[in-house]
């Protein structure tokens, strides 16, 4: 008897002992991943004037995000953050409705995680800026600019959120702005609307977990080491690439053609990369551009542009963006595609030119 009470003593400590030293662990991830969130605009220069509280809640809120990868990769609608808003039917910013108000000229300006605003507050994004910036310009026109960025999306899968979502909405223009998902994904992974690792999948799900932070800070840490130590995951495959804008191009084709039947306007801004203008970098810029490998992606780049003559036969516009900072000296990018404040407002300058005679 006294065997049996002796095991079971034995049991329940050894089961409390194993609930504190996994409280103490998960804990520790807590305190891990609050200090150290691992954003890349975090040390960036181009953030250096922000406040690294906000900059930690930047990284925090865009770890948030959740998505659904079903019919096509979506943000979940309803998703409100200290920093992020996306509204009731997955487009960043505040609530609209369906339909239209008379004399409302409505925009949806569409891409990957440059265009959703990765990095900034909901403010700042290209689409906002884009918003002041035609208020300014065009004070009494009852202007209205949606945005419909997701991050990590392609322009296959663009084209599937214009036509079975956006259409829906009665836009007046829709302004692509991409390229950079579109050269980095694998040709052959090009028809999958969707993340096409499923394993990627389970991760992201423990990445965005809320409730364990154990498996949070561990992912995190091992997938930051592997970029930093294997090369192989940097370098530029320039096989194929020759198919991936062909795919490209006649992707943008067809809905363009779809848009123009709608009477709706479509521009295709084929956008700029670290590399693509012709301006000094800064140290934090160069550091990445020898970091990344991005010589021979950047000449591999310039097949999209190519192709945009072939665009403008179908679409309202095809204009190339990749040398749209050339003469500016300050930090733009915080990593390979992405920018600050400046660069998004630099950028919503020249889609406010760009689009100035359809107003």
């Amino acid at each position: 008897m006294s065997v049996q009470v002796s095991l079971k003593k034995q049991f329940f400590f050894g089961l409390i002992l194993i609930i504190v030293l996994l409280s103490v662990l998960e804990i520790s991830a807590r305190v891990y991943d609050f200090y150290n969130p691992n954003c890349k605009f975090i040390d960036s220069d181009v953030y250096k004037d922000i406040s690294l509280d906000l900059k930690r809640q930047i990284c925090f809120d865009n770890t948030d995000i959740k998505f659904e990868e079903n019919p096509y990769r979506h943000n979940v609608p309803n998703q409100q953050m200290s920093t992020i808003t996306i509204n009731q039917f997955g487009f960043r910013g505040s609530d609209i409705s369906l339909e239209k108000e008379i004399g409302t000229y409505r925009i949806f300006l569409v891409g990957g995680s440059s265009v959703f605003g990765v990095g900034t507050i909901d403010e700042e994004t290209i689409p906002s800026y884009l918003q002041i910036e035609l208020e300014s310009r065009f004070p009494n026109k009852n202007i209205q600019v949606i945005n419909a960025g997701v991050p990590g999306i392609h322009s296959y899968t663009e084209s599937m959120l214009i036509e079975n979502k956006i259409f829906d909405f009665d836009p007046d223009m829709i302004i692509v702005y991409d390229g950079w998902n579109d050269i980095q994904r694998p040709f052959d992974k090009y028809y999958i609307p969707g993340e096409f690792n499923e394993i990627n999948n389970y991760i992201r799900w423990i990445v965005k977990n809320d409730v364990i932070k154990t498996g949070k800070v561990i992912l995190k840490s091992y997938f930051s080491w592997k970029q930093d130590n294997f090369e192989i995951d940097r370098n530029f495959d320039a096989t194929l690439i020759e198919e991936k804008v062909g795919s490209w191009k006649k992707t943008w084709i067809k809905t363009c053609e779809v848009s123009k039947e709608k009477k709706i306007d479509m521009l295709i801004l084929l956008q700029p990369i670290l590399g693509s203008s012709d301006r000094n970098l800064s140290e934090h810029e160069l550091s990445n551009f020898e970091f990344y490998h991005l010589s021979e992606l950047t000449e591999q780049y310039k097949n999209y542009y190519e192709s945009l003559t072939d665009l403008n036969d179908h679409c309202s516009e095809a204009i190339d963006f990749r040398n749209l900072f050339d003469g500016y000296d300050e930090a733009i990018f915080f990593d390979e595609v992405h920018t600050g404040n400046l660069g998004n407002k630099i950028i919503s300058e020249r889609i406010s030119h760009a689009i100035q005679h359809y107003l």
